[in-house]
């Protein structure tokens, strides 16, 4: 008997109580980009922002490619929107989308899918060729090279020429035609190593970065050889003359104590 009073009860409840979260429908989120740029270009950097339009406490967010999930799961536990970094690669091209969840990772109820925004990836301009021009063959400390960074003929509307070295980037702007000419002391280990460069043009709208040079090596190789060799020779004749030492007091001495244990 106590069941029949029993449904009516439950019954009751469901109605007047709110649903559980982890049961609720969860409205979709939108997606944003930024900047916004139609067409992007190769190497260009991107912002996606997936924002819940409820006011209640968020689990956490996930991405969504053409390809699939574009990464793990990422945890908010807060009212905070979720962050994708994107650096625009042609084989990143295409729709993206989001999707939040409200509880537990892998146990809670997640929304519906966002709206979509799509990736419109174009080429970088051409990379340019980088020469050096050594005021020395062998570089010195003190010395400087000249980094001679020409762009291929037909970029037009160059702002500036970059240098990129293991240990620093060097911007030169203004450039009198397509060839830029920029002479580097070597003072510091940072002026050593690799370098590329590019160049900045401006395309539908904005400044846009080439794809980089092939790379060319500054060193010390020459100088640093000649020195290690000095060093080296240094070092071995001590070594030889402290040998011969050793040889020669070990010798005068070895008969005085061999006669002395005898006794």
């Amino acid at each position: 008997m106590a069941h029949v009073f029993l449904v009516p009860i439950l019954v009751f409840l469901h109605a007047v109580l709110p649903p559980d979260s982890a049961a609720e429908e969860l409205p979709s989120p939108e997606l944003l980009v930024h900047p916004e740029y139609h067409p992007y270009y190769e190497g260009e950097n991107v912002e996606f922002s997936c924002v819940a339009k409820i006011n209640k406490t968020v689990g956490g967010y996930q991405f969504f490619s053409r390809d699939g999930p574009v990464v793990p799961k990422l945890v908010i536990n807060g009212f905070w929107s979720g962050q994708l970094f994107v650096t625009v690669q042609r084989e990143k091209a295409g729709t993206y989308s989001c999707e939040y969840w409200r509880g537990d990772i892998g146990e809670g109820t997640s929304s519906q899918r966002s709206n979509t925004i799509t990736l419109d990836v174009q080429e970088a301009p051409k990379k340019p060729s980088l020469a050096l021009n050594h005021i020395h063959p062998e570089n010195r400390w003190g010395d400087y090279v000249s980094l001679v960074c020409s762009a291929p003929p037909e970029a037009k509307e160059i702002v500036e020429f970059q240098y990129f070295g293991d240990r620093q980037i060097i911007q030169a702007p203004k450039p009198l035609n397509n060839t830029d000419i920029y002479n580097l002391s070597i003072t510091e280990p940072k002026d050593l190593g690799k370098f590329r460069c590019a160049y900045i043009q401006f395309l539908s709208g904005r400044n846009v970065r080439s794809k980089k040079s092939d790379p060319v090596f500054i060193d010390l190789a020459a100088s640093l050889g000649s020195r290690w060799g000095r060093i080296l020779a240094t070092g071995g004749a001590f070594f030889t003359i402290n040998g011969l030492i050793f040889l020669i007091t070990h010798y005068y001495f070895l008969p005085k104590v061999s006669a002395r244990n005898c006794s």
